[in-house]
């Protein structure tokens, strides 16, 4: 042992001592577990095409309809910048995207779409990128980080003049509007322009659909949303929206139907399904609200087997799959099949313990107790 102390430390300078060394290591191995831990705690599941997807779904789910509340649209400024190419540049000054990393990441791009003299087009809303443009919306979005909102309206303003069709300076001069200046008015009448450049755009539409709700303006948000609609039948993101409006409002019956159709080809089918599982329990449906529920849990098992698969974190879509997994078991026990539901809520329990809501039910159920 003691020469392999010798050999561990005969590199030490002069004067060090092996004590004050140990003490060293054991902080930096205390330092580098708490880097984990805040890392863990912060940034718990990333998603590998929208980055921060994950925390993001998640902070919005904590707004309660859908991302209200600044820290949730804090992140759906972020995600919306992600996504559209609005990368910080480095010290040297050029970006650390090139043109095509922009162009393959922007939510605009649905379609490659042939190149103008000296002009690039960037998709579903046609919208003409210039090169000096899209410089200028980086230093929008410096002028917005570093508090000079004002200043970056009116350039983003000046932005949209040029190039009315700029649907990331749209998106940019709503959230400006709402989380800086505080002005919710504007805020609406700037994603009233980007929801009809591009339907498609999602965090559009949840801002849209909060902001009617919180503003007290749901029949007009209706009326907005139902023109869309009747412009673009086929779009899944607009009969979600509509339908997370009404069930907002508690008018699951007129909301069922947007949701259904919205169900029928949405990307994130499995959200929509459980939302209208949750509507269907409201009308005391629990035959349709089981069916849902049940849908929502095989895409939501498919999606977080290939997680692991790839070696990504999953707690996220495990907390929300073991959420779904209670409301089915709910349904199941007031239609009478409390072999089904036992097994369920057993297996909530055993992965959440602390669960109350899981315990109650299976001791209910255990119980034979009839609903």
């Amino acid at each position: 042992m003691a020469t392999n102390k010798t050999k561990d430390f005969r590199d030490m300078p002069a004067g060090a001592s092996v004590t004050n060394t140990s003490a060293f290591l054991k902080s930096l191995v205390f330092l580098l577990l708490a880097l984990v831990v805040a890392f863990l705690v912060f940034y718990p599941d990333e998603d590998p095409f929208y980055g921060s997807a994950g925390r993001n779904e998640r902070l919005a789910d904590d707004g309660g309809k859908g991302g209200s509340g600044r820290s949730a649209r804090e992140e759906l400024r972020s995600r919306s910048r992600s996504r559209s190419g609005a990368e910080p540049k480095d010290a040297a000054g050029s970006s650390n995207m090139n043109q095509n990393d922009i162009t393959e990441s922007s939510p605009l791009d649905t379609a490659p779409e042939p190149k103008v003299e000296g002009y690039e087009y960037r998709a579903a809303s046609k919208g003409l990128i210039t090169s000096n443009l899209s410089a200028e919306m980086q230093k929008a979005i410096q002028l917005i980080d570093s508090g000079k909102a004002e200043e970056a309206v009116v350039m983003l303003e000046a932005i949209i003049k040029a190039e009315p069709a700029n649907e990331q300076a749209v998106v940019e001069l709503a959230m400006v509007n709402l989380l800086d200046l505080k002005r919710p008015e504007a805020a609406i009448e700037w994603l009233e322009r980007g929801a009809e450049l591009n339907p498609q755009n999602r965090i559009v539409m949840t801002e849209l659909v909060s902001l009617y709700s919180e503003q007290q303006q749901v029949d007009a948000g209706l009326a907005f949303l139902k023109d869309i609609a009747a412009r673009q039948p086929n779009s899944p993101d607009v009969s979600y929206g509509i339908g997370q409006l009404l069930a907002n409002e508690g008018r699951d019956s007129e909301a069922i139907p947007y949701l259904e159709k919205a169900s029928a080809s949405a990307e994130q089918k499995d959200r929509i399904l459980s939302e209208l599982g949750d509507a269907y329990s409201r009308q005391n449906n629990s035959e349709r609200a089981a069916e849902s529920y049940q849908r929502s849990i095989e895409i939501q098992q498919a999606e977080l087997a290939a997680k692991m698969q790839q070696g990504l974190p999953v707690g996220f879509h495990e907390e929300r799959l073991y959420n779904t997994k209670l409301d089915l078991a709910r349904e199941l026990y007031q239609l009478g099949q409390l072999a089904r539901a036992a097994v369920l809520a057993e297996e909530v329990q055993a992965r959440t313990p602390d669960d109350q809501s899981a315990r109650a039910l299976l001791a209910q159920i255990k119980k034979g107790n009839a609903p």
